[in-house]
């Protein structure tokens, strides 16, 4: 499992998690909140100006999990202020980790092993350039208000 985000500013970095000896819950996932994806929020919003957003996962939207982002993070988007099964919504998932996916099966034929894996999503991530990101940024405004002209729908095939 891979955990990464995206902004204006930047990215972090990518965070691995190994789900075969870690399950993914409220204790794992603040633990990767406070050891990786906040410190990287820091580092590019070091005025600690950002507002965090994170999809709907169990893990994510717990009592426990909110209460923390509500103690550490200057703003976020508290579970019940963002749409359900979002994906339309969310820039990782409408075109971050396609970016990312396609550049690291480009020209591969066979299967890779878990690390080959690893190494060819931090390399991938490393050449995701800044310009790529802000160019996916750029069209959540009109893919939001397209999810509301949809009633909440889903947007694909718009």
């Amino acid at each position: 499992m891979v955990s990464a985000g995206v902004s204006w500013n930047g990215k972090t970095d990518i965070h691995f998690i190994d789900t075969n000896n870690t399950k993914v819950n409220t204790d794992c996932y603040v633990k990767l909140l406070d050891e990786g994806l906040l410190p990287d929020c820091r580092r590019l919003y070091p005025s600690d100006d950002f507002i965090f957003q994170q999809d709907g996962a169990p893990s994510h939207t717990s009592r426990i999990t909110q209460g923390h982002l509500e103690e550490c993070t200057p703003v976020f988007i508290k579970k019940d202020e963002w749409p359900p099964q979002s994906p339309d919504c969310n820039p990782m998932d409408y075109a971050i980790w396609d970016l990312l996916k396609e550049d690291v099966y480009r020209g591969r034929a066979e299967k890779f092993t878990e690390q080959e894996l690893k190494d060819a999503i931090v390399q991938s991530w490393e050449r995701t350039t800044l310009g790529q990101i802000r160019s996916c940024l750029s069209s959540r405004k009109k893919r939001l208000r397209l999810v509301c002209q949809a009633d909440g729908g889903h947007i694909e095939h718009l």
